[in-house]
């Protein structure tokens, strides 16, 4: 019986030791599975015309293409030592100014660590300039066209309870995208048919205005050849998959994993 115990201890410290010696193959010292992904999105390597994106979970996504990048609504998504592993940021765009879109100190510390513009709406405006910011903060307003080189960026009002919310439609390279918030579906939209390639829309929670059905609105208004899922559940994702299909079955549709790079090329 003895014998037993010590052979049971013995093969309990190896797997021990193999579980620790695998993991810090996958998540070396000190690195997060927030800083691997980041590190893996600006590892992608794209063609012209391609898009790089990593779901950050909620409405949070870091964009690329092979010559400009962008990040979405990275609330807090991205903070602490996580910031330290940004690279090239152009464009900071913060749709509203709710906790899980944005947070002011960690939009801060990306904007210092990347030197990127900060496009945001009225009411993240007004947070960010209370912490004595300003600089290369822009404010965007329903309707407003504003750009940097390479990159522009045309602000949709958004049908959500907060302070001017906006959606966003944004073109870089060969490439159009539109970034839905987490909005319900807004007529202006049909203002932009056929003018994006690629769409992210919600589905759904814990958003009171997104849903399955509106998100199914906005590819319909938009037209775009790919759409991409985000700020739902799996349920209400896979909701939303079964509308699209049998109202536009040649849309792509994608469901990123959380943290997951990923490339489209629509």
């Amino acid at each position: 019986m003895l014998v037993l115990k010590k052979t049971y201890v013995c093969v309990t410290l190896i797997l021990l030791v193999i579980a620790i010696v695998v993991g810090s193959l996958f998540y070396p010292k000190g690195q997060s599975p927030v800083a691997r992904a980041i590190e893996e999105f600006y590892e992608l390597q794209l063609d012209p015309g391609e898009l790089g994106l990593v779901f950050m979970g909620e409405s949070t996504f870091l964009i690329k293409t092979s010559s400009r990048t962008i990040a979405i609504d990275p609330a807090n998504k991205i903070s602490g030592d996580d910031v330290e592993r940004l690279e090239k940021l152009d464009l900071i765009l913060i749709t509203h100014e709710h906790r899980d879109h944005f947070d002011p100190s960690s939009t801060l510390a990306i904007q210092k660590k990347t030197d990127a513009f900060i496009f945001a709406n009225p009411g993240s405006y007004r947070l960010l300039q209370e912490q004595g910011s300003s600089f290369k903060l822009v404010e965007m307003k329903p309707g407003d066209k504003k750009g940097l080189p390479g990159i522009e960026v045309r602000a949709v009002s958004a049908s959500h309870p907060s302070s001017s919310p906006l959606m966003y439609t944004i073109v870089f390279e060969r490439v159009s995208l539109f970034h839905g918030s987490d909005s319900g579906f807004n007529t202006d939209l049909l203002k932009y048919q056929g003018q994006v390639l690629v769409a992210i829309v919600p589905t759904g929670d814990p958003s009171p205005t997104a849903s399955p059905t509106s998100a199914l609105e906005m590819v319909k208004a938009l037209q775009p050849q790919v759409a991409i899922t985000m700020h739902g559940t799996a349920a209400q994702h896979n909701a939303f998959k079964d509308l699209l299909k049998q109202e536009l079955p040649k849309v792509q549709i994608i469901s990123p994993e959380n943290l997951k790079p990923f490339k489209v090329k629509p």
